[in-house]
């Protein structure tokens, strides 16, 4: 008589575990797969918006890129000053205190086009001491301190910014900072610069009045200002200005700008 074979289940046990962690492996290589995409993607992006600065591509191009690459604890952020003036902005979000920040700033100068290039390398920290924000009042202070690396230069900030709807048709904004500054050349404090604002603004109208006041080195020089600026459209605004820089002649100006972004 012919005995009957029966199937073993824990070989069927096994055959299934085996296929199983087979399966979990396959999904984990392609989550590691897709990961290493979007982390190439996010640098590529990053690289991209660093060229379209420097080639002078349209700020929308790099819009999405500086967005990336300003999440979470990293800080990178290049700027055009001119044609022949640039810089960038490298630093991280202190991990555990996210109102703290640190970083360099790197510049790339050249007086003329085909001239000498400098390239200036500052040292610079950040802590906002107080953040608050309601549907009609603003308020944020702000401790920033700039070092030059090459020089020695130095300079602590203590920045103020009130802002309050004071209806719906006028807003009003407070600024002040106080700044003391360091020669690193001499090795001493060189003096203390106080500055404030205030500006009135029509959001209806697109009207907005600024005047301001500034008292420098130890306050032995005064300047001011008051500046008028009108928007004539969604793009288009005037600005008109009358003011003293600390020391200076009294200088008036008036300039439109017109603004484009695809």
């Amino acid at each position: 008589m012919r005995q009957q074979r029966g199937k073993n289940p824990a070989s069927d046990s096994g055959t299934t575990r085996v296929l199983m962690m087979g399966g979990a492996i396959s999904d984990a290589r392609a989550r590691s797969g897709a990961a290493r995409r979007v982390g190439c993607r996010r640098t590529g992006l990053s690289a991209l918006a660093g060229l379209a600065v420097l080639t002078g591509l349209p700020a929308g191009l790099a819009a999405p890129a500086m967005a990336l690459a300003n999440e979470g604890t990293l800080i990178w952020n290049p700027t055009k000053a001119s044609d022949t003036s640039y810089q960038a902005r490298l630093g991280s979000r202190i991990p555990g205190y996210a109102f703290a920040s640190a970083g360099v700033d790197v510049g790339l100068n050249a007086p003329s086009k085909g001239g000498r290039i400098d390239v200036p390398v500052k040292l610079w920290g950040r802590i906002t001491t107080e953040a608050l924000q309601t549907p009609a009042y603003q308020l944020r202070q702000d401790v920033d301190l700039h070092l030059d690396a090459l020089n020695g230069h130095a300079m602590v900030k203590v920045s103020d910014r009130d802002v309050e709807i004071l209806s719906g048709d006028l807003t009003l904004e407070l600024t002040r900072d106080v700044s003391l500054r360091y020669d690193g050349a001499a090795a001493a404090w060189q003096g203390v610069d106080v500055r404030q604002s205030i500006r009135w603004t029509v959001p209806q109208q697109g009207t907005s009045l600024t005047a301001q006041v500034g008292l420098i080195n130890n306050f032995q020089r005064l300047g001011g200002g008051v500046t008028l600026e009108q928007k004539l459209g969604p793009a288009i605004s005037v600005k008109g200005q009358v003011g003293q820089a600390a020391g200076e002649d009294v200088t008036a100006s008036i300039s439109a700008r017109y603004t484009m972004r695809w």
